[in-house]
C-alpha cells in the first residue's frame, strides 16, 4: 500500500522481460521467470564449439594447523597447542558455459556467449543455483546473484564434424539366392554351366500294334541291308 492500487490498471501491466523500463515497476516487483520458452538470445542453427582460451583463478579457503608461537599463526586466546589458520588455495580453471544443472558457489565464473559472470558472495550467491537468476545479456534480476566479469577473448570455433557415411563392402562369394527381379539386359558372356536338357524316356513295353497284312503301296527310299 498504496502501490498495489495500480496493479489492476492497464498502464502498469508488467512486461515479459524484467529489464523493460516503465511505470509497471511502481506496482510490480520481478520474482523470477516461469516461462520455459523465454530466452534473451535465439539459438543458433549450427552450434559451434568455443576454441579460445578463457580461464579464471578460483580460490578456496582452507583451515590448516600452525605453531601457536609463530608470528603468522593467529592465537588470540594464548593457546599453547591446537592453533589453526586459514589459507587460500588457488588454481586456474576454465570458464565454462552456464548450466542450470551445476552447483555454483561464491567466486565461480561462467560465460554466456563470450560475456563472463562471477557468482557473488553470501548471501547473494545462494541464488546462483536458481535458474531464475541465470545471467543474461540484458539487465534483470540475475544481477542480484551475479555480476559482470569482463569478456572472454574470441578464438577460433570448431564446427562439429558430421559422421562419414558408411559404404557397404562387396560380398566375397556369389549370392545363393536369386534376385527378386530378373535382369532386363543379357549377359556379355555365355553361361559356363550346361543347360539341364530333359531327354525323352523310351517306352519300356513293346508296341501292341499288329503288323499290316497288305504290302505298302510306296517303296522305301533306301533298300534294306538285311534280308
Amino acid at each position: 500500500f498504496p502501490d498495489y492500487r495500480h496493479c489492476g490498471q492497464a498502464g502498469y501491466h508488467p512486461p515479459k522481460s524484467p529489464a523493460t523500463p516503465g511505470a509497471w515497476k511502481d506496482a510490480w516487483a520481478p520474482q523470477g521467470i516461469c516461462d520455459p520458452n523465454y530466452y534473451t538470445m535465439a539459438p543458433t542453427h549450427s552450434p559451434s564449439v568455443y576454441g579460445g582460451s578463457c580461464d579464471y583463478l578460483k580460490c578456496t579457503s582452507v583451515s590448516t594447523d600452525c605453531q601457536c608461537d609463530s608470528s603468522d599463526c593467529p592465537n588470540p586466546h594464548g593457546l599453547p597447542v591446537g592453533c589453526t589458520k586459514t589459507v587460500q588455495s588457488c588454481e586456474s580453471e576454465a570458464v565454462e558455459p552456464y548450466s542450470s544443472t551445476r552447483i555454483y558457489v561464491y567466486g565461480d565464473v561462467v560465460r554466456v556467449g563470450l560475456d563472463r559472470y562471477v557468482c557473488l558472495g553470501y548471501p547473494f550467491g545462494l541464488w546462483c543455483n536458481n535458474p531464475s537468476y541465470q545471467p543474461r545479456l540484458m539487465d534483470g534480476i540475475w544481477s542480484d546473484a551475479w555480476r559482470r566479469d569482463g569478456v572472454c577473448p574470441s578464438g577460433p570455433t570448431q564446427s562439429p564434424t558430421p559422421p562419414a557415411p558408411s559404404t557397404p563392402s562387396p560380398s566375397r562369394g556369389p549370392s545363393q539366392s536369386p534376385s527378386a527381379m530378373p535382369s532386363t539386359s543379357p549377359s556379355k558372356s555365355p553361361s559356363q554351366s550346361p543347360t539341364n536338357k530333359i531327354e525323352p524316356i523310351p517306352s519300356q513295353s513293346p508296341s501292341t500294334k499288329a503288323p499290316s497284312t497288305s504290302p505298302s503301296q510306296s517303296p522305301s527310299k533306301a533298300p534294306s541291308t538285311s534280308p
